[in-house]
C-alpha cells in the first residue's frame, strides 16, 4: 500500500461509525417503508449479527403481487426506481465450473486428490439459489450515500403507486 493510499484509508476509517449509522438509518426507513407490501420481503440479517449492507436484498413473491419481478421492476424504474433483478449468479452455474477447468488440463477439477470426487454442478443442483436468482431477489442500492431518507420516501412512492395499492 503506498503512503497516499493509507492516507486516504486512513481518513476513511474515520468516517466508519458515521457511515455505517447513515446507511442503517436508511436500512430501517426502507425495510419499514416495504413492510405494508405483502409481496416485498426486505431480508434482515440474522438475530445476533451485525449487517451494515452494501445493498438491500429483497424477495419478491409473484404469488402475491400478481406480476413478475421483471414487469414490477421494470415499471419501477421507469418510475425513476433503481431496482436490479437477481444478485450473483449461483456460483456452480459459473462457466469454471460447467467446463471443469480453471487451469492447464482442467486443474483443480483433475487433480489427483479430486478423482473420487463427484459434484454436482448442473441446473437445479440448489434449486433455492436458482429460484432466489431468477425470479425472487431484487436489490436496491439507495441504502448508501450520497442517498438520503428523501430518497428513500421518493423509492418508497414509486413501489406504492407501481403497486396500486
Amino acid at each position: 500500500m503506498t503512503e497516499v493510499t493509507a492516507a486516504i484509508a486512513g481518513a476513511q476509517l474515520e468516517k466508519l461509525d458515521n457511515l455505517t449509522a447513515q446507511r442503517l438509518d436508511l436500512v430501517q426507513s426502507m425495510i419499514e417503508g416495504l413492510e405494508k407490501f405483502e409481496f416485498l420481503k426486505p431480508l434482515r440479517g440474522r438475530p445476533g449479527s451485525d449487517p451494515t449492507y452494501y445493498v438491500l436484498p429483497i424477495r419478491f413473491l409473484k404469488e402475491i403481487a400478481g406480476v413478475s419481478r421483471n414487469e414490477f421492476v421494470q415499471c419501477a424504474n421507469q418510475e425513476g426506481a433503481l431496482f436490479y433483478q437477481g444478485y450473483v449468479k449461483p456460483l456452480y452455474l459459473q462457466p469454471i465450473y460447467q467446463r471443469k477447468t480453471c487451469f492447464k488440463f482442467g486443474y483443480p477439477f483433475s487433480a489427483p486428490e479430486n478423482k473420487d470426487s463427484k459434484p454436482d454442478y448442473t441446473t437445479g443442483s440448489c434449486p433455492v439459489a436458482e429460484r432466489l436468482h431468477y425470479h425472487e431477489m431484487m436489490i436496491n442500492e439507495h441504502i448508501r450515500p450520497p442517498h438520503t431518507r428523501t430518497d428513500i420516501d421518493d423509492l418508497k412512492a414509486i413501489v406504492q403507486k407501481v403497486s396500486g395499492t
